[in-house]
């Protein structure tokens, strides 16, 4: 092989690699701008629910912003059982993550390992899984004192 037609592989390699590159990003730019939509409309659910689990006279803390959302019920020996919705890292895809204080007070953060983007993401994923999260929360509760009005 000539050293042109060697460099010329070489630069194609290279193009192909950038074009990658490029079209990775714009992925990630178009799950980023699809996840703040997705947020907008599931905050006031998420606004909802607080609302009556506080009627409830259980403690919860909603903290939302354009790209995720925390929702998080307090036990009465300190202890939490949560959900948040966000991204993945490098993609932007949408993740939904549980956070719960176990029976021996450590903390965990789990997923169910799916990530989600246009093509398969339904706002009743959101739904289902925060009223999962409730009911294991209220599950566990007696084992933590109790749920913190």
């Amino acid at each position: 092989m000539s050293v042109e037609d060697f460099f010329s592989k070489v630069d194609g390699t290279l193009n192909k690699a950038a074009e990658t590159k490029a079209a990775s990003q714009d992925a990630a730019a178009q799950n980023r701008e699809f996840l703040e939509a997705v947020i907008a409309r599931l905050s006031p659910l998420a606004t909802a629910y607080k609302a009556k689990l506080r009627e409830r006279g259980i403690h919860t803390e909603l903290d939302s912003y354009p790209t995720g959302i925390n929702f998080t019920m307090r036990y009465n020996d300190g202890g939490h059982h949560g959900l948040r919705i966000g991204c993945t890292l490098e993609r932007n895809r949408i993740e939904i993550t549980s956070s719960f204080t176990s029976d021996d007070g450590k903390n965990y953060t789990s997923t169910d390992g799916a990530s989600y983007d246009s093509t398969n993401w339904n706002d009743n994923i959101f739904e289902s899984k925060l009223q999962k999260c409730i009911e294991d929360f209220l599950f566990y509760a007696e084992r933590h004192g109790g749920a913190k009005t």
